[in-house]
């Protein structure tokens, strides 16, 4: 255990909880609590050798509300860093985490959640791909969740991760994709523009005569 930390249920003698969560949350160390003047908000700092997850989090919070703080109306939030051993490689962590960073993003914006969970990821390496449709919704709550997903893995694993993503545009911004001899004279497909094969083949009428 670190120097000046605490074991979980010693720094909350007083807090009584399910096996459950005791198992846990037993053998978690307090490294810090901060508060915050402004806000009344507590925010308790933890490392854990096990990954904790967001349900989890958010029930222990609530006890720690209902039982400890209540009376103060202070808020607690559960800052945890895992120190996970070296079977976690990354793109196994986010597998295996995924679900939960899902629950904390529905719990801020139900329409990023939506966007993510429909989204196409590819984890490589230390790097997040995220494929999705384009809108303006969706390239305004991306780019939110780029710096949201560099935060999450940095604070909570020490992990430097890249982010970046690929839009998919929309069929009907999309143009029909002729062949060469119905094009104009010197007309070329332009790199920029999106373009689909057609529902159908084009023939030239020479060759069906």
């Amino acid at each position: 255990m670190g120097e000046g930390s605490m074991l979980f249920f010693e720094a909350f003698d007083q807090l009584t909880c399910d096996k459950e969560l005791w198992d846990v949350y037993g053998c978690a160390e307090v490294v810090k609590v901060v508060a915050s003047k402004e806000s009344k908000n507590i925010y308790i700092h933890i490392k854990s050798k096990n990954l904790i997850h967001r349900s989890d989090i958010r029930k222990m919070e609530e006890l720690l509300y209902r039982q400890l703080f209540r009376k103060t109306g202070n808020r607690a939030y559960i800052e945890p860093y895992f120190e996970l051993d070296d079977s976690f490689d990354f793109q196994k962590l986010f597998s295996v985490y995924f679900d939960s960073i899902l629950e904390e993003i529905k719990e801020e914006s139900i329409v990023t959640y939506h966007i993510l969970n429909q989204a196409e990821i590819k984890v490589e390496n230390k790097g997040i791909v995220i494929k999705s449709k384009e809108n303006c919704v969706v390239i305004d709550k991306c780019e939110k969740l780029k710096n949201f997903f560099a935060d999450l893995f940095r604070k909570r694993f020490g992990y430097d991760i890249t982010v970046n993503f690929e839009y998919i545009k929309n069929e009907e911004n999309r143009k029909i994709r002729l062949p060469a001899f119905l094009r104009e004279s010197g007309e070329d497909e332009e790199e920029d523009e999106a373009y689909v094969d057609p529902p159908y083949e084009f023939v030239k009428a020479d060759e069906i005569i």
